[in-house]
């Protein structure tokens, strides 16, 4: 038992370090831009919330301009506080100051607070996107299963 535990805290650790590369490589690329939405002036300046902005197509096919908003992140009990109002506000200015008239966000299909906010703020659905493993797909595939959503 306490080596599982082992095996698990290691692996733990070690998701945990490449997750906080990654997010090092992002935050110091310089094609990505890292926007926080922070409490107002003072000595106890607290993150209230983040998002990452990158420019690029609106999608596969249109070659029109976007930026799109990523990584979406307000804590909890910041919300409902005009943090993510901020950073959609940041997204806004970051476009309108290199010329780009979209804006992107992808959202959690589980996150329906998301879905709404983003909804009040004038975002349309503009695709659905759906992600399997290969595995899913090639099994279902042999067996002809048939769709069961509308």
């Amino acid at each position: 038992m306490q080596a599982d535990e082992a095996v698990r805290g290691r692996s733990a650790t070690a998701g945990r370090a490449a997750l906080e590369q990654r997010y090092l490589e992002a935050v110091t690329d310089p094609q990505r831009h890292l926007v926080l939405a922070v409490t107002g002036p003072s000595d106890d300046e607290q993150v209230l919330g983040m998002a990452m902005l990158t420019v690029g197509s609106t999608n596969a096919l249109l070659d029109v301009p976007a930026v799109h908003v990523t990584h979406v992140v307000v804590a909890g009990r910041q919300r409902k506080r005009g943090a993510g109002r901020a950073l959609v506000a940041a997204a806004a200015a970051f476009a309108e100051e290199r010329g780009i008239e979209q804006l992107v966000v992808s959202v959690n299909p589980g996150s329906r607070e998301a879905a709404c906010f983003f909804a009040r703020l004038g975002f349309a659905p503009l695709a659905v996107r759906r992600t399997a493993p290969v595995a899913v797909v090639k099994r279902r595939l042999v067996l002809g299963e048939r769709c069961a959503e509308p």
